[in-house]
């Protein structure tokens, strides 16, 4: 028996203890052809695209401006309209990108009075008025009566 044949079998194969024929060879990378030189990656090919000028139309005329900012106007323009896909996008950009644009601007405070009123509160709210109104509509249609029987002279008060 040779030093080699020893060597292999004492070596156990077993968890964590692959075949030795099938381990890499020293000097010898597992991947030899790796990464092709002057690949992209993702973010690299997105930043690349992003920077392209297009032609877009603005108020009549033509401009010359990177992809971008020609999305951003097009995000901007479909969320002024109410695509709620659009707004989302929209907040998430500026929030991502350009935090300080959705901080308040350092203006003094505006008083605003806001009522809120529940819509039960509302509507009773509008019987209680027409009942006062008709009320005082009956009572002044009482009244003119009255006036009606005090000016035709008769002593027998008008029926209620």
């Amino acid at each position: 028996m040779s030093k080699s044949d020893k060597k292999e079998n004492d070596y156990n194969v077993g968890f964590k203890k692959p075949p030795k024929h099938t381990q890499f060879k020293k000097g010898k990378s597992g991947n030899p052809k790796g990464r092709p030189r002057k690949s992209k990656n993702m973010t690299t090919v997105l930043t690349e695209v992003m920077a392209q000028t297009v032609t877009i139309k603005q108020n009549g005329k033509r401009r010359r401006v990177p992809l971008r900012e020609a999305w951003a106007y097009k995000i901007g323009e479909a969320a002024l309209r109410g695509n709620v896909r659009e707004q989302v996008a929209l907040m998430k950009a500026l929030h991502d990108y350009v935090p300080e644009a959705l901080e308040p601007e350092k203006a003094p405070p505006t008083k605003i009075i806001v009522n809120f009123v529940d819509s039960n509160e509302e509507i009773l709210m509008e019987r209680y008025k027409r009942e006062e109104e008709e009320e005082r509509i009956a009572q002044e249609e009482e009244a003119q009566k009255e006036l009606e029987w005090r000016a035709s002279g008769i002593d027998d008060e008008p029926e209620p």
